[in-house]
Formats: structure tokens, sequence, C-alpha cells
């Protein structure tokens, strides 16, 4: 059985994703990790969702 944790990453913005290290981070740390843009696709959202997988929703930096 495999116990490495997996981690969804979700960026409300594809053209501003947020946190460039934490997806490194993660994995550095023994996490699998998948990274998902939102462009409308909302199908393949819920399929990236499917089985034990843990979503993190990934704020976009502000634009200053």
């Amino acid at each position: 059985m495999n116990d490495k944790k997996k981690v969804l990453l979700i960026h409300p913005r594809a053209d501003k994703p947020g946190l460039a290290g934490l997806a490194p981070a993660l994995r550095a740390a023994g996490a699998e990790v998948e990274e998902f843009f939102l462009r409308g696709d909302y199908p393949a959202l819920l399929d990236a969702l499917e089985g034990e997988v843990l979503p993190m929703v990934i704020k976009p930096a502000s634009v200053k």
C-alpha cells in the first residue's frame, strides 16, 4: 500500500498562479502533487478530485 499523500493544488486563475515554491516543497516532503489551473473545464476538475486527494485552493498573488 502506498501511503504517500496526494495533494491537488487548485489555482483559480491560470494567468496568475500563486505560491510557486509550494509544489516542489510538498514533493520534497514526500507528497504526490498535481496542479490544476481553472480554465472553465469543471468536469476535468471533478475528475482530478476523485479518490483520496487533499484539495488546496491557492489564492493568486495580489497585484500591487
